[in-house]
């Protein structure tokens, strides 16, 4: 069963850094302006399902997002990753079950995607503003999501922050030198990204705005709307590329205690 869990993980990390590389592909050429667009995940999933025997790479990506989802959560529950009890691993170990969660949710959208007959998906970002509406409409919705969109900036300030001064190789046997450089690039790129979707959780929740809420692909329009944006497009495009290479390094390198 462990064996089986970390094939998974390991098919997981892969996943990731595919749709990764995919969505950073997209907005870096977007900023060059040589014909890209932004993206955002669906789109990802839809480029792979245009292209010959997408449909069963999809399949294959379900699979793995999916043993990601199951890694995430197994390090939450079990803390397989040695956080801790304290109240900072506890943050830790409730983030990554939290992110089980959500591959959870993407796996089985990548699945129906990969079901579907037409070759599309949906928009990624209208379905989350249709989901934070819902949950606006409860008692406390909307304190429950600018808390969600507080924490989601907490996590994007810690990519930032484990970029310029954590230590990969606690978890990672990345070899030193450009790998780890280019590792680094690509988790705070990211975490520029989820800065900008938590902040935008944080707005939508104080203000009672669903249309306020911004996933990957409004978080980088957001970030080519600002001056000098295309450039800033091309350089976060090209990091989240770069983390694309840190999700294959994980799947090679990862020290995975299931």
């Amino acid at each position: 069963m462990n064996n089986a869990i970390e094939r998974l993980a390991r098919l997981g990390y892969g996943s990731v850094g595919v749709v990764y590389t995919i969505i950073g592909l997209f907005a870096a050429a977007a900023g060059l302006g040589t014909g890209g667009r932004i993206a955002d995940r669906s789109d990802a999933v839809t480029f792979i399902f245009r292209q010959p025997f997408g449909r069963y790479i999809l399949l294959v990506l379900a699979v793995g997002l999916a043993g990601y989802a199951l890694w995430r959560m197994v390090c939450g529950i079990r803390d397989s990753e040695n956080c801790g009890s304290d109240a900072k691993g506890m943050a830790i170990r409730a983030g990554s079950l939290l992110r089980g969660l959500a591959y959870g949710w993407i796996a089985i959208e990548v699945l129906r995607a990969a079901l579907r007959r037409r070759r599309g998906v949906s928009t990624s970002e209208a379905d989350t503003r249709q989901w934070i509406g819902r949950v606006m409409d409860e008692p406390f919705g909307q304190w429950l999501v600018a808390i969600v969109g507080l924490y989601i900036v907490g996590y994007g300030a810690y990519q930032v922050y484990l970029a310029w001064k954590g230590k990969l190789e606690r978890h990672v046997h990345i070899p030193r030198g450009v790998l780890t450089a280019i590792s680094r690039f690509g988790i705070a790129a990211r975490g520029v990204v989820f800065l900008v979707i938590g902040a935008s959780l944080f707005f939508a929740g104080t203000r009672r705005d669903p249309g306020e809420v911004r996933g990957t692909s409004g978080a980088l329009r957001d970030l080519a709307s600002q001056p000098f944006g295309s450039h800033l497009l091309t350089l976060i495009g090209i990091g989240l590329v770069a983390y694309g290479v840190y999700g294959f390094l994980n799947a090679r390198y990862r020290r995975i205690r299931a």
